[in-house]
């Protein structure tokens, strides 16, 4: 039986995030906040296709290096990466006192990958992903009727 050859694909993970409150915050800071960090240690997952779909199984996956590089040794295919949150079951998240939560919204995000890709017969180097952390109270697919945080 012939082993199949393997390419790999390399990348950077990095993360931008939402000002979640506090006194106005300089331009500075929200600039420092919208610019891509390398994320450290940060776990990405692998399935088959262009869909983050539950049914196939997670392939393989990786973490990210002290300067958020990652490497992957994949058959040709196309692929799709998740971050953790998308790597197991969709589930709604129960709806409290604050938060309503749209199941449509939620799966259509569930869905959508990170990166998708394409492994024909070479490398793929440069790849880019970034993990914008949102502020608790600011999920696109929740309405928040709570307090503001100070």
């Amino acid at each position: 039986k012939q082993k199949t050859k393997k390419l790999m694909v390399s990348g950077t993970i990095t993360q931008t995030s939402d000002y979640c409150g506090g006194a106005a915050p300089s331009e500075a800071l929200l600039q420092m906040l919208r610019t891509p960090q390398a994320l450290e240690g940060k776990k990405i997952f692998v399935r088959k296709g262009t869909a983050n779909d539950a049914s196939k199984k997670v392939i393989t996956e990786t973490l990210s290096d002290a300067n958020g590089n990652f490497k992957l040794q994949l058959p040709a295919g196309v692929y799709c990466l998740v971050f953790e949150d998308k790597s197991s079951d969709f589930k709604t998240p129960q709806n409290d006192k604050n938060n309503t939560w749209d199941e449509a919204c939620l799966k259509a995000k569930y869905a959508k990958c990170e990166y998708t890709f394409t492994l024909k017969n070479k490398f793929i180097e440069g790849v880019k992903v970034n993990y914008h952390k949102l502020c608790s109270f600011r999920n696109p697919c929740s309405k928040y009727s709570g307090p503001t945080p100070p």
